[in-house]
């Protein structure tokens, strides 16, 4: 059971953000939105790891990326996917 903070979603997928700081997301990985190396569609929740962020404190989900905005302190955005210019 995932506990989300708060959920974002764009046309196909979403993302959650726990207590702790960990992103899930689901949905459709096209462009890697979802910060996975392989798969298209998740039906379930999957944990974004390897993005270079340790905690989210805040989310933006776009139609084709996902951004995490870190706590005061530490490098405050991270995006993965097909990210706008001068988003990410």
């Amino acid at each position: 059971l995932l506990l989300a903070q708060e959920v974002h979603a764009a046309v196909d997928h979403s993302c959650a953000v726990t207590a702790d700081g960990e992103v899930w997301c689901w949905g459709s990985n096209a462009n890697g939105k979802l910060a996975q190396p392989t798969g298209t569609v998740f039906t379930r929740a999957v944990r974004v790891t390897g993005t270079g962020f340790t905690r989210a404190a805040v989310l933006a989900v776009g139609d084709d990326y996902t951004c995490a905005v870190q706590p005061t302190g530490e490098r405050q955005r991270w995006c993965w996917g097909l990210v706008p210019p001068g988003l990410g």
